[in-house]
């Protein structure tokens, strides 16, 4: 090894099939050494167990957000929305040579590539909660791509929160050390994404996701570089949010807050225009 040189570290993706999954990926491939990257392709489980626990009212604010997001074709209107913001790169995974498709990141696939490539650090991406089986593979590290700002948005949806609580300061991302806590560990680096006018709640994630993948690429320069240092977080200083208090009240509460700011935004325009 020529002196000054940093280690070579061999790196491991983790993440799913998705639009802003692929993006992440290919901005990482792009600016990283990956050795792999493994896909998780098993279809996403509704926890309504939780949601019943909760009590019937909770149970049909849930049922009915549902109904909702499929009458009005929401998932259609995610991938447009994602694939016209996120271009080409969310298009497809351009490493083909290195994916591994598994059903479950914590099964017994995804654990056999990770014993079998022996990773110093696991990068992970919009997965389902990583056991520690999982990130116990990772030899030095493992870090996580969280599309909000903690410690006070931790968990999920946590850019459609901030809308919801009329808090678009808080929109954007957080790159911190991956542990069992949901979103808890040390904060790596945090980047604040914009509305822009027109934005929709769709393109309002894919915005934190661009800002977030850019600053990944740097943390995991840096890990390379051995320079990477965290933060603590302060978990009481905001909260978690899980799948469950994803009802049709704070969803309407989103539309109509977006729907708002567009209206006033349009105003301010023709006002403008008048002036001239």
């Amino acid at each position: 090894m020529v002196a000054g040189q940093p280690e070579q570290k061999r790196i491991v993706i983790l993440t799913r099939d998705g639009p802003e999954h692929r993006y992440v990926a290919n901005m990482l491939c792009a600016g990283l050494a990956i050795d792999r990257i493994i896909v998780d392709r098993s279809a996403r489980r509704t926890r309504l167990r939780r949601a019943v626990r909760k009590g019937l009212v909770h149970f049909l604010g849930k049922a009915t957000r549902a109904v909702f997001l499929k009458m009005i074709r929401d998932d259609e209107a995610r991938t447009r929305s994602l694939e016209s913001l996120l271009g080409q790169k969310a298009q497809t995974f351009y490493a083909s040579d290195r994916i591994v498709y598994v059903e479950g990141i914590n099964g017994t696939a995804s654990l056999e590539v990770l014993r079998q490539r022996r990773p110093d650090a696991i990068l992970i991406y919009g997965t389902a909660v990583v056991k520690n089986a999982v990130l116990d593979s990772a030899t030095d590290i493992c870090i996580n791509l969280h599309t909000g700002i903690s410690p006070q948005y931790r968990g999920t949806a946590c850019s459609f929160w901030p809308v919801v609580n009329d808090e678009l300061d808080m929109l954007g991302a957080t790159i911190h050390e991956c542990t069992s806590g949901v979103d808890s560990g040390p904060i790596f680096e945090t980047v604040h994404s914009r509305y822009e006018p027109g934005d929709d709640l769709h393109r309002i994630f894919g915005r934190a996701v661009m800002v977030g993948a850019e600053a990944y690429v740097r943390v995991v320069q840096r890990y390379v570089a051995g320079t990477l240092s965290g933060v603590s977080q302060d978990l009481s200083l905001g909260r978690e949010y899980r799948g469950a208090d994803l009802t049709i009240g704070p969803e309407l509460v989103a539309r109509r807050r977006l729907a708002r700011l567009r209206s006033s935004i349009a105003e301010i325009s023709i006002i403008g225009q008048n002036d001239r």
